[in-house]
């Protein structure tokens, strides 16, 4: 049971995420987060697989970057890598555009024309001629021209993340419960995620990364109910070999900005004008830092791993088991570490209670994997029976010799026979049909003719042109016979048989088409017809598993081939020969000789008719022959010619491939080709396979294997996935679609990838059908058979690589405690895992956490535990490369600027200085002070001219010679305070500054001294910050503790001149106004998260430096103890604040307090706080028991008692 008053913790469902990568690091994260979407199993209870990202409804992903050359995904390829096509980012998923660089800079003044970019641009147009970007190759490791691309493109970029959040609020429909449903999702559609990931390293993720946080949580507040914005950023150690000192002063650069942004919540961001989109305070929820190294000294020198890690543990947050939901609970159970900020401590003696204050909203993880690779075995078989798939349906032989039938099937000469017989019209049967020749004249011994023949004969109307030749004969001859006198006969017969013979015989010049035109012309028809029927049945033949197959069709192509070559052709030449002879013979002898035996009936004096008209039949039936033949024989040239163009069609050897075989042309070379691209396939299985192989041999930073030595059983290929197989390929629209396209390898890849999802959605099917009983976790057995010193050693290492993967330093100043970190173990079956609980907790690190503080929880996966740890709230100062960064940073900054920003002022250091560096910061800003509240230094106005707007704005000016009335810059007090004074002046003001004070008298020094007090009290007034109890406390500045040192030491020496001043502090506060003047715009040098409100800075009138005079004639008439400082002060000799209604408000005069209590609004019970007291060690007290307020309530009006009215 859980422990009595243990915090309950909220539970966060899965939320619909857009991923925003910038640069090379956010698309390679990215695409290892969509190789898990696509590999995963979903819903184990009825297991499904996405077929595409487009379908998984609660993720989008949006890549931005200038350069359109980058390596993606560690360098896979289309040709490589099967899953590319699925895996790789969509037009719509990318920015990745060519960008007009010269238009800012091909004049001078080229920025005037973009004011929204001239406002922050620190490469001036001439600066960024000079570099030679070219930005299709990157942005050069130069963030600002990252920033430039960000501006340039935002409206593509606006329209591209509202269209993503757009379609993640689709998905959140009701419409949309069954997807998520049959995924088994369970999802918060009430809020949405954002991760922005990037690099700090290079140029566009270090660039864009901040700008992308402001414009999501901008867009996502018009477009979605309500939002998280994460920022997951990759520290340069990793990117050390793409020029080291500049990716490291990229990064310090960027988290100089990060840590800026963190905390001034005044932030304002506009990319167009007008545009109702406006960046406001912090841009991102929660930070995440990512290293090479982690706490417990794990290190990788491979930045993959990390990116790996990373993609992961992102990944894990779409499940819906218990594990997932404790993970993405973390953030906001967390949040009480991230408030308020860390003041590391400073020497008490010389700062007092004074804090340097920095955010400590940053948080890292890790995570590690102790995995049996059951689910790199299951790809493994699932791609060995995709495999067996594509053997099965192409009927094609494996590598061994065999397919996945019973053996290699090649077509016999009967089956050969039967597909010419049935689809090329060779059906054979003998001829013996001859005319009636003289015996031994002509050979009239039978032959084998073709139905081919037949075919070529036959007229559209299905009636054979032979018949048409006989019908024309018989019709003309009876027409000479009815219309012509018997001796006529012989001589109109032989004019008709020219025109017979014209009308069957193509002559040359001849116009009209003739019987032999139609033949060849059905010559080709016929051809057309065949080839479409061939194909057809040829692919037929290759769908049908039992029958056919692949190696079936490529034997048959080869046995048509050689019969056409080696036995039809010579055969229809050999017929074609023996028409003509007899066609010959018929015109020679037949037909004379019965023209002649005509003329003689015709003489006969006896019965002339009758014999004529015998004879006349025997010449119809001549000529007939005669021209019958001569188109059999033109039919039979014909058909030789169709087999050839049907042989040339079905293909010829053209060459030797690398194995020594015959490569062909034609449908067999389609078919040849077909199977190349099938044995291609089957090798990009055997090179995935390969690759799974290498991959588990891969040694990974935060992956332990722990596999099983039994090899998985072999896969077979069922009757029912034989089948399902088989309803896959027809999905491509079967063979004859599918096989000519194998040459396209995206297809392939195409193809290859859904049998593998369905063989793998089929073993998982398997495994959940098999046996109903729960399987045991395969990696709890294995590690209950090792001892248990060994499972200590491999838990200790487990939890090592797990945390958090962030390379910091903690010591006294902030080491995190133990509830700073989350720890969750993520198991198949939590319960059976109790067993192993003690020991997993006994290998917790020390140092950071104790084992009570590890969870175990359910994934649902057997075979696979994760742990996951998160550490939540530490300070940016904890990195330990910021001492090398800083370095780096101050090399390259004023080489070409590495902020994106031309005042880098603005921005405040990430890293807590040393004693050493501290004290003489502090010694350089309190001569700063000094010289400010003297005149040595003067702020300069801020212009309105163009120059002075690209400089960074409250330039403070010191004379160099005295009178000369040459002012210099000397920097502003961001640069000030972060770096000291310029070495170049720094000697030259402190003695101007003690010259000065050297010649004050003691009213000019109690001056000084309430000035000092004013700086104090208004000017730097300590922000309340919220600690972790939720009390609300000052927190001193430097300038806040300068400014009250300052005050002591001057009052001191005031005082120790004339005693007599001690009572004329307050007199000289009431008087501020007079003997002083307002600095306008200094309101700004103050950071806005150290002071309460921003005040402008007032110095001395020159009057009143000038002499003592004045000031003693100002402070002659102070006012007696106890008196009331009028309402219209403008200070007054205290500053108090009160607690009304559980609201601090204040700090009040006294004056603003009398008017207060004079109303009725403090009463004397109300707590009230001095803003002189000391925090931690004075206490709120009643208003009437502070001295300084006890007169104000004596002279308060009391409340009206039993009805009677106040007092006129």
């Amino acid at each position: 049971m859980d422990p009595v008053g243990k915090k309950t913790e909220l539970k966060v469902d899965l939320r619909p995420t857009l991923f925003i990568g910038a640069g090379g690091t956010g698309m390679e994260v990215m695409m290892r987060i969509r190789r898990r979407i696509l590999a995963a199993v979903w819903n184990r209870h009825h297991p499904t697989r996405v077929e595409s990202i487009g379908e998984f409804p609660v993720a989008r992903f949006l890549h931005i970057d200038l350069d359109s050359g980058a390596v993606i995904d560690e360098g896979k390829s289309q040709r490589t890598d099967p899953w590319y096509e699925l895996v790789r980012l969509g037009e719509e998923e990318r920015l990745v555009e060519p960008i007009d660089l010269p238009q800012y800079h091909e004049s001078d003044d080229s920025l005037a024309r973009f004011p929204l970019i001239e406002s922050w641009m620190p490469l001036r147009p001439k600066k960024l001629r000079s570099l030679g970007i070219d930005p299709s190759l990157g942005a050069g490791q130069i963030r600002a021209v990252a920033r430039l691309y960000l501006f340039d493109k935002y409206a593509k970029l606006r329209g591209r993340i509202k269209g993503a959040l757009n379609f993640l609020a689709s998905n959140a429909g009701i419409e949309r419960k069954d997807n998520y449903q049959r995924l088994g999702l369970q999802v918060d559609t009430s809020k949405f995620r954002i991760v922005v990931i990037a690099s700090n390293a290079g140029g566009t993720g270090a660039g864009t990364a901040l700008d992308l946080g402001w414009l999501a949580k901008a867009i996502a507040r018009q477009e979605v109910s309500d939002s998280q914005v994460d920022l997951v950023m990759f520290m340069p150690t990793g990117y050390a070999k793409a020029n080291k000192e500049r990716t490291e002063a990229n990064a310090y650069a960027t988290l100089m900005e990060l840590e800026t942004a963190m905390r001034d919540m005044n932030a304002q961001v506009r990319w167009a004008d007008p545009d109702s989109l406006v960046g406001r305070g912090a841009p991102f929820d929660d930070v995440y830092f990512v290293d090479t190294a982690n706490l417990a000294n794990k290190a990788t020198q491979d930045v993959k791993d990390v990116y790996q890690m990373v993609a992961d543990s992102l990944f894990e947050d779409f499940a819906s088991a218990d594990f997932a939901n404790r993970k993405r609970s973390v953030a906001v159970n967390q949040q009480q570490h991230k408030l308020g900020p860390f003041n590391p401590k400073v020497p008490e003696q010389r700062f007092g209670d004074m804090r340097l204050s920095y955010s400590k909203v940053y948080s890292a993880f890790g995570q590690a994997v102790l995995d049996t690779q059951q689910g790199l075995r299951d790809d493994i078989r699932a791609y060995e029976l995709a495999a067996l798939m594509v053997l099965a349906f192409f009927g094609i032989i494996g590598k061994d010799g065999k397919n996945a039938g019973a053996g290699p099937r090649r077509a016999g000469d009967q089956e050969r026979d039967v597909f010419m017989r049935e689809h090329m019209s060779m059906a054979e049967r003998p001829f013996d049909e001859f005319p009636d020749f003289k015996k031994g004249t002509v050979e009239v011994t039978a032959f084998q003719e073709y139905a081919l023949i037949d075919q070529l004969l036959m007229d559209k109307d299905q009636r054979s042109l032979l018949e048409r030749v006989e019908s024309k004969v018989q019709s003309e001859i009876d027409r000479i016979t009815g219309g012509y006198d018997l001796k006529e006969w012989r001589a109109k017969i032989a004019e008709l048989l020219p025109h017979l013979e014209r009308d069957a015989i193509r002559e040359a010049g001849a116009i009209a088409e003739t019987s032999e035109d139609r033949l060849k012309r059905h010559t080709q028809e016929l051809t057309v017809r065949l080839k479409g029927r061939v194909r057809e049945r040829l692919y037929a033949l290759l769908d049908d598993r039992r029958q056919g197959g692949l190696e079936f069709v490529l034997s048959l192509l080869e046995q048509i081939k050689a019969r056409i070559a080696q036995r039809d052709i010579p055969r229809m030449e050999h017929n074609a020969r023996r028409y003509r002879e007899l066609r010959d013979a018929l015109r020679t002898r037949q037909v004379e000789e019965s023209l002649n035996n005509l003329t003689q009936a015709a003489n006969k004096w006896i019965n002339a008719q009758a014999q004529a008209r015998e004879v006349i039949v025997h010449a119809k039936r001549d000529i007939a022959d005669y021209l019958r033949f001569h188109l059999l024989a033109v039919a039979a040239g014909q058909s030789t010619e169709v087999l050839r163009q049907m042989s040339a069609w079905l293909g010829d050897p053209q060459s030797v491939d690398e194995h020594g075989q015959a490569v062909w042309s034609g449908i067999a070379g389609e078919f040849q080709e077909g199977r190349r691209c099938v044995e291609a396939m089957l090798g990009a299985v055997d090179q995935r396979v390969a690759q799974l192989r290498a991959d588990a041999q891969h040694e990974h930073a935060t992956y332990m294997k722990l596999a099983n030595d039994e090899p998985p059983p072999p896969v077979k290929l069922t009757g029912d996935v034989s089948a399902w197989s088989e309803e896959v390929l027809l999905e491509f629209g079967g063979s004859a679609r599918l096989f000519p396209q194998l040459s396209d390898e995206k297809l392939r890849s195409s193809l290859l990838l859904k049998l593998f999802r369905r063989a793998q959605t089929q073993l998982s099917t398997e495994e959940v059908a098999a046996g109903g009983a729960e399987p045991a976790d395969p990696l709890l057995e294995r590690l209950l058979a090792l001892s248990v010193q060994e499972r200590q050693r491999i838990f200790t290492e487990w939890l090592k690589s797990a945390m958090p993967w962030v390379n910091a330093r903690f010591s006294a100043e902030f080491t995190p405690s133990a509830d700073q970190f989350k720890c969750f173990i993520g198991v198949g079956d939590a319960n059976a895992w109790r067993r192993l609980e003690g020991e997993i907790r006994a290998a917790a690190p020390t140092g950071y956490f104790h084992g009570d503080l590890v969870n175990i929880v359910n994934t649902g996966v057997m075979g696979r535990a994760v742990c996951y740890i998160e550490l939540s709230g530490y300070p940016m100062t904890v990195l330990r490369g910021l001492p090398t960064w800083r370095t780096s940073y101050q090399i390259e900054n004023p080489k070409i600027p590495t902020h994106l920003h031309f005042d880098a002022t603005r921005f405040r250091h990430p890293i807590a200085p040393g004693m050493d560096e501290l004290n003489r910061l502090a010694d350089d800003y309190e001569w700063y002070l000094q010289a400010v509240a003297t005149g040595v230094l003067k702020r300069k106005s801020d212009l309105a001219d163009r120059e002075a707007t690209f400089q960074p704005r409250g330039q403070y000016l010191f004379e160099v010679e005295q009178g000369s009335g040459e002012w210099l810059q000397v920097g502003n007090e961001y640069a000030i305070r972060a770096n000291g004074l310029p070495a170049y002046y720094r000697e030259q003001i402190i003695a101007t500054v003690q010259q000065r004070l050297a010649r004050m008298g003691p009213h000019q020094m109690l001056l000084l001294a309430a000035l000092m007090r004013h700086y104090q009290l208004r000017v730097y007034q300590p922000r309340l910050e919220v600690d972790e109890t939720g009390a609300e406390l000052p927190s001193p500045s430097l300038p806040n503790i300068t400014a009250k040192r300052l005050h002591d030491e001057w009052l001191r020496r005031a005082l120790a001149a004339d005693p007599a001043l001690a009572q004329a502090e307050d007199r000289a506060l009431e008087l501020l106004a007079p003997w002083s003047e307002a600095v306008p715009g200094s309101a700004a040098d103050a950071y806005p998260w150290e002071v309460q409100q921003s005040v402008d800075k007032r110095v001395p009138r020159p009057e009143y430096l000038a002499g003592e005079a004045a000031c003693a004639a100002l402070l002659g008439g102070a006012p007696g103890a106890g008196a009331v400082p009028s309402a219209a002060a403008p200070a007054g000799a205290a500053l108090f604040k009160v607690f009304v209604n559980r609201t601090q408000l204040g700090p009040y005069t006294l004056a603003e307090l009398a008017q207060r209590i004079a109303r009725g609004e403090v009463t004397a019970q109300t707590k009230v706080w001095n803003m002189r007291w000391v925090p931690h060690v004075d206490q709120w007290q009643g208003a009437a028991a502070v001295p300084e307020l006890a007169p104000l309530f004596a002279q308060a009006v009391p409340d009206p008692v039993d009805d009677i009215p106040d007092p006129e």
